[in-house]
């Protein structure tokens, strides 16, 4: 390959991390400890409303900045506050309870220099409560991206107006990326994300559902994305469906598959085998979802030595 207009390898000094902080006291030490092995330039935490003690053990950590909201503004509110608040040119996003790995800043740099890009996304492995204790990829799709581990130039950050305050933020923050840089996942820059029953992820699965299916109809300018979002909450809060959007909300039982899979699989990760019985049972009902979803997701259920994701990293 040709690197003659690549771009000057980014400096670990020049990039800062960001945490909005939501809660997760019992992850919080691993997760910023595996941001200060990266050694950013800054890590800046931001903490949504929490008492301020829970964020004690990191106070004293390297290049830890820490900043106290009074009351919660939400995750996509928190995160831009902490990326505005960041003085380093290039930013990597990180949630309060995953894992950065061995080698992931080197990489990343790396794929982005060597790619000429303003931005890239990692990949990610499942863990539940432990780390040391490594699942399947979440997605094989090479074109998934979460905010976890995802590194951008600061300004491209501000072009596309931060995240939106709404439902599946991340969804509509990735499409405005799309839509002025290119945005690849770099296979060496691994994160682990943390999947427990009573993550955001899972007790938000039918509210991301019910936005994505109506968010064509504000794609179209047929309803604000304010509409979309009051909709959104009304019909996860009453299960009743808004006039007129019945077949549009109508089914979706791969919600419930999702969410008793991701459940099941977090207690296999921690070996529960009590809490998997209960889900692996309710699962009967979706059998049929179930297959779907593992043959275009999940893979076997099966988990990899640390050491193994760790080699990886280093290429």
């Amino acid at each position: 390959m040709d690197h003659t207009f690549s771009k000057v390898r980014i400096a670990a000094g020049h990039v800062a991390c960001v945490i909005p902080y939501a809660g997760a006291a019992k992850y919080l030490e691993e997760t910023v400890g595996s941001a200060v092995s990266q050694h950013f330039g800054e890590i800046v935490i931001v903490n949504d409303g929490f008492p301020p003690a829970e964020l004690d053990v990191i106070a004293n950590l390297p290049s830890v900045r820490i900043i106290h909201l009074d009351n919660s503004v939400g995750c996509a509110a928190a995160r831009n506050l902490g990326i505005k608040a960041c003085t380093m040119p290039y930013v990597v996003l990180l949630d309060h309870d995953d894992v950065l790995c061995k080698g992931y800043l080197d990489a990343i740099t790396e794929w982005v220099a060597i790619h000429n890009l303003r931005c890239a996304a990692a990949k990610f492995r499942y863990i539940g409560e432990s780390s040391k204790r490594i699942g399947v990829a979440v997605s094989r799709d090479p074109h998934f991206v979460l905010p976890s581990g995802f590194l951008s130039e600061a300004s491209l950050i501000s072009e596309v107006g931060y995240f939106p305050i709404s439902y599946s933020d991340d969804v509509l923050f990735f499409r405005a990326v799309r839509r002025v840089a290119e945005l690849t996942a770099c296979p060496n820059a691994q994160v682990l994300y943390r999947i427990h029953p009573q993550s955001e992820s899972s007790r938000n699965a039918k509210a991301w559902w019910a936005f994505n299916q109506l968010l064509p109809l504000h794609d179209e300018g047929r309803l604000s994305l304010e509409q979309v979002n009051s909709m959104v909450r009304a019909f996860t809060h009453t299960g009743v469906c808004p006039a007129g959007m019945e077949s549009r909300l109508s089914g979706g039982s791969h919600v419930n598959t999702r969410f008793l899979a991701r459940s099941a699989y977090a207690c296999w990760l921690n070996r529960e085998y009590t809490g998997l019985l209960y889900y692996a049972v309710r699962l009967f009902a979706y059998l049929p979802q179930l297959a779907r979803l593992a043959r275009g997701k999940w893979g076997f259920f099966a988990t990899k030595p640390a050491t193994s994701i760790i080699s990886e990293t280093d290429g």
